[in-house]
C-alpha cells in the first residue's frame, strides 16, 4: 500500500502541472487575442502566473495535502503566516523550475543540437523531477516552527 501512495503523489503532480500548462496557454491565447496592443511577453509572464496560483491551490490541497496540513498544524495559530511562507515558497520553485527549463530546452535543442522535441521532452522531465522534489522536500515540509 506504501508503494501505491508513494507513486500517487508523483502521479497528482503530473496532473496538476499538465492541467496548468494548459491552462497558462489558454490564458495566453485568450490574452493576445483581447490585448493585440501589449507585448505578448507581458501577457505570457500573466498567463504563467495565473498557472503558478493555480498549481498552487492544487497541489497544497491535492498533491501534499497531507503535508500541508501537518505543517498547518504543527504550527498551532499561525495558520494564514503558513499559507504565505508556503506560497511564497511554491512560487519561488514555480521560477526556478521555468529558469531550469528553459536553459535545458536550450542546452538539448540548440547546443547539443538534437531537436526541439527532443528539448521538450527533456526538459520537462527535467523540471517534473526537480519541481516535485523541491516543492515535497521543502515547500510542503513539516517542520517545528522557530
Amino acid at each position: 500500500m506504501a508503494s501505491l501512495r508513494a507513486f500517487a503523489q508523483p502521479l497528482r503532480f503530473g496532473m496538476v502541472g499538465a492541467f496548468n500548462t494548459l491552462l497558462d496557454w489558454g490564458v495566453f491565447a485568450l490574452g493576445v487575442r483581447a490585448f493585440p496592443s501589449v507585448d505578448a511577453w507581458l501577457i505570457k509572464a500573466a498567463s504563467f502566473a495565473v498557472g503558478i496560483v493555480s498549481s498552487y491551490l492544487f497541489n497544497s490541497r491535492w498533491t501534499f495535502r497531507e503535508q500541508f496540513a501537518a505543517l498547518r498544524a504543527s504550527h498551532d495559530n499561525t495558520g494564514d503566516k503558513v499559507k504565505v511562507r508556503v506560497f511564497v515558497r511554491f512560487a519561488s520553485v514555480s521560477v526556478v523550475c521555468l529558469l531550469l527549463n528553459a536553459g535545458t530546452f536550450r542546452v538539448v535543442a540548440d547546443s547539443l543540437r538534437l531537436g526541439r522535441l527532443t528539448g521538450l521532452v527533456v526538459a520537462t522531465g527535467v523540471t517534473f523531477v526537480f519541481g516535485f522534489w523541491l516543492n515535497r522536500t521543502w515547500t510542503f515540509e513539516a517542520r517545528a516552527p522557530k
